[in-house]
């Protein structure tokens, strides 16, 4: 499939305008052309690499917006372990990932580094439409330090034991 556009950036450049880009049914960039425009599918804007979400949380999707920002790391962290268990109903939680998710996706994320405390977004990662790097945390102030980090171990081997898509 040949593609074009006003503007063609390569990651590092603007390409010369006319360049078409040749990609597989996969969305693989195969080539770069500085012709044929005419037989290719014209977009209008600009074509790029796709972005990088470098920190994501996209298990506190449910939660976005209920939080005031600004209030600082140890209060943020508060509120978040207050408001993560009873905010809201599991399919809200489930939807609001969704949505966040399509929402990345839209917009030309293809690669997450997601930072998690739960395997709850499992489900996504192994959808295989991005690339996912799932950073476990290990972090709590209620619970013995032994008994988090065992909860965590758990989260690794969860995410470690799924296998991924090629992407």
């Amino acid at each position: 499939m040949l593609l074009t556009a006003d503007k063609i950036h390569d990651g590092r450049k603007w390409l010369p305008a006319g360049t078409v880009v040749e990609i597989d049914e996969a969305g693989t960039v195969l080539a770069l052309h500085a012709h044929g425009k005419d037989e290719a599918q014209y977009f209008e804007g600009i074509l790029c690499p796709g972005f990088v979400n470098a920190h994501c949380h996209l298990e506190l999707s449910h939660l976005k917006g209920k939080i005031p920002e600004r209030t600082g790391l140890v209060s943020f962290l508060q509120q978040v372990m207050a408001l993560r268990p009873q905010y809201s109903l599991p399919e809200q939680r489930i939807e609001a990932r969704q949505q966040e998710f399509h929402a990345m996706y839209e917009n030309g994320i293809s690669a997450v580094g997601d930072i998690s405390n739960t395997n709850d977004t499992l489900d996504i990662r192994a959808a295989g439409k991005v690339h996912f790097h799932t950073f476990v945390e290990s972090l709590g102030f209620t619970e013995t330090p032994q008994k988090q980090f065992a909860a965590s171990t758990e989260v690794y081997s969860t995410f470690s034991a799924q296998p991924l898509e090629k992407v």
